[in-house]
């Protein structure tokens, strides 16, 4: 996403190579040139046909989407790619097929990668052979290895693809023909010679040995598993995990009292002693002001990692501190050649030469003492007094008067005690980032409604810094996830919450197929008839429910970290209900535990089901109902009486659904929320 432009280049705002800055690191999501993959060419490190993300030589990480593979059915069938518009599902006619289209990718014999829609137009279809095909003829047909490349839909508009994959009958065993002697090896090692032989064979053969000798229903259950949870993008390369390590650890919170939201918001993790980290502030704010953005607009937020952590607290004059670390004279490091001072030159300013090297810690410290609106402003005055300056900003006097200056503090015993009083946030905030961030300055930049953005390394080039703000703001309003535009997300999903609020869910996959098919099927009505008869919900086993319930069974029906998923996921929901009167919560099929989070006091919690006994050791519940709501769906309450109504691992036990749920949206509130949720298993006995 972004725009392009290669990490390093230089721009308005630049000089100053990233080598001879010595913490500077230009690489980022925003910034990584696209390249075609070239598996032919691709060293055996890269992670390319090895069933990570494509990799092109003499590139970062490439954005696929699906990775090189061959498919484990049989055959597969797809089309070109179509577009439709989001919020009204028509379909987009565009005026040209694009050149990549859907970005499908296929290596044929020679070794070359090939983009098939090149070769097809709209009305094409592409037939490949799958492992499956490989085996059922003994190695006369080869399955297509192919990749994904992730292709951005246009703008306001979703893309989609359709994919059929044939297997054949459920029993039947994925075999190869008696008497052909077929073996993996052979068949592969035919397909392509050499380095790139044995890079089909690290696709190849794990695939086809994974089905070969099992049936097609375990196949498919397999596959489906896997392909749920493929590593693709930001997964496969690590960014993500970084990614939501940081977000995780650097949570979006309500601006300061009094001030509006900010559509962006850029967590900067620096330390105020770092020459390096005042360039990136430099250029970020340049990079700001290049977009015509302001405050209202971007939300800058400052958090302590220190460089040096055991520094003297009194600090270090700058000639000792250079020649002990850098074998560099005062001169040189003054001087006007010094790649540094190059960059600084370039923004317009110089960095006082006659400043000392200190300890930032109580600098910090008056940051996070300040109140939370004034702590950029503090920052951003505290670094340019210190770096323009020379100003010894360890010193409690230098930090009072830059304070008083900005109207915050004008009283140096209250500045002391603030000061103290804010060493644990500082300590706490110090220790939660220093594992996640490895050199400053280090940014996150994100759309402060969704959460999702790019992560950002080193003192970037304005042009650069720019282009990830633009390309963050641009995804704002955006079909989620929005990784169209290369953006990495935050652990979770926005989904709609009570009375249709967005709400984060931390525990929702948003590469699961039941969320990729809940955005598609946003605003559907269903069908214009029920489309089931009775005898669609009937059971092997009939008999009256009241029977197998007349014991209790304080048996857990889902495990731990299911239970623990699900809780979470509550509480989100449970936290979108707008505060004013208390919490009502309606839990149905229920039995001694219903999974909930510690819940505000005052809260009602109703739990209906079929065993008392069950039910009156439901530590959440204030009030119980039994019955059977397979003999009579009708739930005991007046119209309106929940905010939420939940039913959990329960689903799938009921014969009168659709009963059931109108009766759940009787006594829901207007807005309300009913979340289901299921197991794994398949319940078919009662």
């Amino acid at each position: 996403g972004g725009g392009g432009g290669a990490g390093g280049g230089s721009s308005a705002g630049g000089g100053g190579s990233a080598a001879e800055l010595s913490s500077m690191r230009t690489h980022s999501a925003s910034s990584r040139a696209a390249k075609a993959p070239d598996i032919a060419r691709a060293s055996e490190a890269e992670r390319g046909a090895s069933g990570g993300e494509g990799a092109a030589s003499g590139g970062g990480p490439e954005s696929f989407w699906l990775p090189w593979h061959i498919d484990p059915n049989t055959i597969s069938t797809l089309t070109g790619d179509s577009y439709f518009d989001f919020d009204t599902s028509e379909t987009i006619r565009l005026a040209e097929y694009p050149e990549t289209g859907l970005g499908l990718v296929a290596l044929n014999a020679l070794g070359d990668v090939v983009h098939l829609s090149r070769h097809i137009d709209e009305d094409s279809l592409v037939v490949m052979m799958a492992a499956g095909a490989q085996v059922h003829t003994g190695g006369l047909l080869r399955g297509c290895m192919h990749a994904v490349q992730r292709e951005a839909a246009p703008r306001g508009a979703s893309r989609i693809m359709y994919y059929q994959a044939w297997y054949g009958p459920g029993d039947h065993k994925f075999a190869p023909p008696p008497g052909s002697g077929y073996s993996t090896a052979a068949t592969t090692e035919a397909s392509a010679g050499g380095g790139l032989g044995r890079r089909v064979r690290s696709v190849v053969d794990p695939i086809v040995n994974a089905v070969h000798g099992r049936t097609q229903r375990t196949v498919l259950l397999s596959f489906r598993r896997q392909f749920q949870r493929l590593s693709a993008g930001n997964e496969a390369d690590g960014s993500q995990a970084r990614f939501e390590a940081l977000a995780a650890a650097l949570p979006l919170a309500e601006p300061p009292a009094g001030q509006p939201p900010a559509p962006l918001t850029v967590d900067v993790m620096t330390d105020l002693s770092c020459p390096l980290a005042y360039l990136g502030l430099k250029r970020l704010s340049a990079a700001i002001a290049s977009l015509g953005l302001d405050a209202t607009a971007v939300r800058l937020r400052f958090h302590p990692v220190f460089v040096n952590p055991l520094m003297d607290p009194d600090g270090e004059e700058m000639g000792a501190y250079m020649l002990r670390r850098r074998n560099l004279s005062l001169a040189e490091y003054n001087d006007a050649a010094y790649p540094l001072n190059v960059a600084a030159a370039a923004l317009n300013f110089s960095y006082a030469k006659g400043r000392r090297v200190i300890h930032p810690r109580r600098a910090h410290l008056a940051v996070a003492a300040a109140a939370e609106r004034d702590r950029a402003p503090l920052y951003a005055a505290l670094a340019r007094a210190y770096f323009e300056e020379g100003e010894d900003i360890s010193d409690v006097a230098v930090l009072l008067r830059v304070a008083a200056a900005l109207g915050f503090e004008r009283d140096e015993l209250r500045l002391r005690r603030a000061m103290d009083g804010a060493e644990g946030e500082l300590s706490r905030a110090s220790r939660r980032l220093d594992p996640l961030v490895d050199a400053v300055p280090h940014f996150l930049v994100r759309e402060s409604a969704s959460g999702s953005g790019l992560e950002l390394h080193g003192p970037l080039e304005i042009a650069e810094f720019a282009d990830a703000l633009r390309t963050v703001r641009d995804a704002a309003g955006t079909p989620p996830p929005a990784d169209g535009f290369g953006l990495q997300q935050p652990p979770g999903m926005l989904l709609p919450g009570f009375g249709g609020e967005p709400t984060r869910v931390p525990t929702a996959d948003r590469r699961g197929g039941a969320s990729i098919v809940g955005l598609s099927l946003r605003g559907w009505e269903g069908p214009g008839a029920w489309p089931y008869v009775a005898g669609d919900f009937s059971r092997e086993d009939e008999a009256d429910d009241a029977i197998k319930y007349a014991s209790p069974s304080f048996a857990s029906h889902v495990d731990a970290a299911a239970s623990a998923s699900l809780t979470q996921a509550y509480s989100a929901y449970f936290g979108s209900v707008a505060a004013g009167s208390p919490l009502a919560i309606l839990d149905t099929a229920a039995s001694w535990t219903s999974h909930y989070p510690p819940l505000p006091a005052g809260t009602r919690v109703a739990v209906h089901g079929l065993n008392a006994q069950e039910l009156a050791a439901n530590g959440a519940a204030t009030e119980v109902a039994v019955g059977d709501l397979n003999k009579d769906p009708t739930l005991p309450y007046t119209d309106g009486e929940f905010d939420v109504v939940t039913n959990a691992a329960s689903i799938a036990y009921l014969t009168r659904p659709r009963e059931l749920f109108a009766e759940v949206h009787r006594v829901l509130k207007p807005g309300g929320l009913a979340l289901v949720s299921s197991t794994a298993s398949a319940i078919t006995a009662y």
